[in-house]
């Protein structure tokens, strides 16, 4: 695959095979969910967030994961949305959840996390406002109907952006490349994150 479990990288296939013989399947040292956590420790993970997805905190890692290599970040088996819905059904009830909007193409992990989180429904730690109040037609234009188009915005950007937040505190006589380019995406998430500002990722 096209992206690979870091052992499987460096040829540290003894660091879960035993090389002659074991009582488990595969010549593994362990069972799966103890090899796992000999590295991907649960509550190390976490720490103070008590809230963990079912797969997660049974250990069972290969429900969502390959153990070698996949074609998909993380070493996840399938397309995001295909391994959610395996278990969440895109249903009427998850669709009732979401605003009647239609969940079965979503990457659902934009708002939820999969492994754990310190919000009730396993969401991040940070959500962008309207997506908390369900006012998702502030910057969205066509969400229902027979054919809902989500890429389709109330208005480009960064001009959306700022019918909330103020262009004042973004000029200057230096003002940042992306922010001079009006690409407020290449540090903010537009959902959720689990950093705060929505950042894409953490900062020193």
């Amino acid at each position: 695959g096209t992206y690979q479990h870091t052992l499987i990288k460096n040829g540290q296939c003894s660091a879960c095979h035993e090389p002659h013989a074991s009582s488990e399947k595969h010549l593994l040292k362990k069972t799966t969910t103890g090899i796992c956590i000999d590295c991907h420790n649960q509550q190390k993970m976490a720490g103070d967030k008590t809230i963990m997805h079912g797969p997660f905190k049974a250990g069972q890692c290969l429900a969502c994961h390959d153990a070698h290599s996949g074609n998909y970040p993380g070493n996840v088996k399938k397309k995001n949305v295909d391994i959610c819905t395996a278990c969440h059904a895109a249903d009427d009830k998850l669709k009732e959840k979401h605003s009647q909007f239609d969940m079965s193409s979503v990457n659902c992990t934009i708002c939820h996390s999969p492994h754990y989180s310190g919000y009730q429904n396993m969401l991040k730690a940070v959500v962008h406002k309207p997506v908390s109040e369900k006012t998702c037609n502030k910057c969205h234009e066509n969400l229902t109907g027979s054919k809902p188009d989500p890429k389709k915005l109330v208005k480009p950007l960064p001009e959306l952006c700022f019918e909330c937040h103020d262009q004042k505190s973004h000029s200057a006589s230096n003002v940042h490349k992306p922010d001079r380019d009006g690409n407020c995406l290449t540090c903010h998430e537009v959902h959720a994150s689990d950093y705060k500002h929505l950042l894409v990722q953490r900062t020193p």
